[in-house]
């Protein structure tokens, strides 16, 4: 049985089973942690089409699980990290504004959950040195929904740079980022430098722009993962190589991801495997951005 059908199959199974409420948080819980522990098997696909079709059937199924149980956190942080990781992985290449629906999806989930931790609204806080105040009282453990929605956050604006309401946020994403890297650097490979390294890159220096900056939080990211998470070194050549104009770097770091053997990082073959098919084109393309 296909994966995609395997979760149809679930689906149907557990709607079935909400016939009988009194099975309704068992069934849940149940759900929740063969979730949990599947998903890392998505991660681990080397087939890109195949974990897309898989990846969006889960989706779904989260979906209806939080509409039974909103506040259930293993499954509000699978579903944040699911949006986030499908829009960045399968569709905002070819179709930004999809992509931006599917970051807001996951966006709106784990905002909710994180108002409710803070015990305040975050979107419509003004106060920047009060929004840092209230992103405080979270802790090591609210990394994953911390850092996820971030990363949706991010996500979104940076899709949506033509709205001066997206991009005013942009100070509470800087704001979360930094709370992860305070909380647990080394959480996702060292996603929040990952963040950075990106930002940093991506800005003109009139608006915090800083190529040295970003060469620093790159190279600690790529130690978090010692080089094999290989969306860090992809991100590298797109942002950093290219705002510096190095050629050579750009060009070595595409190719070492290229030669890097798949076998070596199996949690992540499936990102691995499309940072290899995107590197492979822009190589090819090399002379589009020098």
């Amino acid at each position: 049985m296909r994966l995609g059908n395997c979760f149809k199959f679930f689906f149907f199974s557990f709607i079935l089973s909400f016939n009988s409420c009194s099975f309704k948080r068992v069934a849940l819980n149940s759900m929740a942690q063969l979730l949990d522990k599947g998903s890392k098997t998505f991660y681990e696909e080397p087939d890109p089409l195949l974990a897309e079709e898989t990846i969006g059937s889960q989706l779904k199924f989260l979906e209806v699980l939080l509409k039974n149980d909103p506040d259930h956190l293993s499954l509000i942080v699978q579903a944040v990290q699911g949006f986030g990781a499908y829009a960045f992985l399968f569709v905002e290449e070819k179709s930004p504004e999809r992509a931006i629906g599917f970051y807001d999806r996951g966006l709106k989930i784990g905002l909710r959950a994180l108002e409710n931790k803070c015990g305040e609204l975050l979107l419509s806080q003004t106060d920047q040195t009060h929004f840092k105040k209230s992103l405080q009282k979270l802790k090591k453990k609210d990394v994953p929904l911390l850092f996820w929605t971030s990363y949706s956050w991010a996500g979104f604006v940076n899709l949506s740079l033509g709205s001066s309401e997206a991009l005013s946020h942009l100070p509470k994403i800087v704001s979360m980022m930094e709370r992860v890297n305070e909380l647990d650097p080394n959480y996702f490979y060292g996603g929040a430098d990952l963040f950075f390294g990106v930002y940093y890159a991506s800005r003109p220096s009139l608006l915090g722009g800083n190529l040295e900056q970003s060469k620093f939080y790159f190279n600690r990211a790529l130690y978090a993962s010692n080089h094999h998470f290989l969306m860090t070194s992809l991100l590298y050549a797109q942002t950093y190589a290219v705002a510096k104009q190095d050629r050579e770097l750009y060009k070595n770091l595409l190719e070492e991801i290229i030669h890097f053997p798949l076998e070596r990082f199996p949690e992540q073959i499936l990102s691995n495997t499309i940072a290899k098919e995107r590197a492979e084109k822009l190589l090819e393309n090399i002379d589009e951005h020098f």
